[in-house]
C-alpha cells in the first residue's frame, strides 16, 4: 500500500492569527487595489486595431482578476503569521485547493445549467449527458 499523501483540504494545516475573519471581511476588497497593465508600444505596430480592441477586452478581464488576487494575497498576509511555511505544507494546500477549484467549477457548471443558460454538449447524443437530464420528452436537449 502506497503512503498516503497530505492534502489540504480545510486550510487548517497552518495556525491562522487570532481574529483574522474581521480584519479580511473588512480589508479584503478589490476596490483597495489597482492594478494596471500597460502596453509595450512596440506591440501597437504588430497587432490590428480590431485585434488590439479583441485583446484589451481580454486585459481587463485579467486586470479585474488581478484585482481579486491581490485581496487574496492580502488575506492569507492577515490570516497566517508568516510566509515562512515548509514546503510540504505548500504541495498540501495547492492540492487541497485544486481539488475545491475543480469542484467550484462542477458546481458553477451545474448551477448555470439548471437555470438553462448552459446546453453542456454540442453533440445531443453524447452519452455523457444523455441521462443527466432529460426534457420532458426524456431526450436529453
Amino acid at each position: 500500500m502506497s503512503e498516503e499523501k497530505k492534502v489540504d483540504i480545510t486550510g487548517l494545516m497552518v495556525e491562522a492569527t487570532p481574529g483574522w475573519e474581521a480584519r479580511v471581511k473588512e480589508l479584503c476588497k478589490p476596490k483597495y487595489f489597482q492594478v494596471g497593465i500597460h502596453i509595450n508600444p512596440e506591440l501597437d505596430n504588430q497587432i490590428s486595431p480590431e485585434e488590439f480592441a479583441r485583446l484589451r477586452k481580454k486585459l481587463d478581464l485579467v486586470q479585474q482578476a488581478a484585482e481579486y488576487m491581490a485581496a487574496g494575497m492580502l488575506k492569507g498576509t492577515l490570516k497566517y503569521p508568516t510566509d515562512d511555511i515548509p514546503l510540504e505544507r505548500w504541495v498540501a494546500h495547492v492540492v487541497g485547493e485544486g481539488a475545491d477549484q475543480m469542484n467550484y467549477q462542477i458546481l458553477l457548471a451545474d448551477a448555470f445549467f439548471k437555470q438553462g443558460q448552459v446546453n453542456p454538449s454540442a453533440n445531443p447524443k453524447d452519452k455523457a449527458w444523455r441521462t443527466y437530464r432529460p426534457n420532458s420528452e426524456g431526450e436529453p436537449f
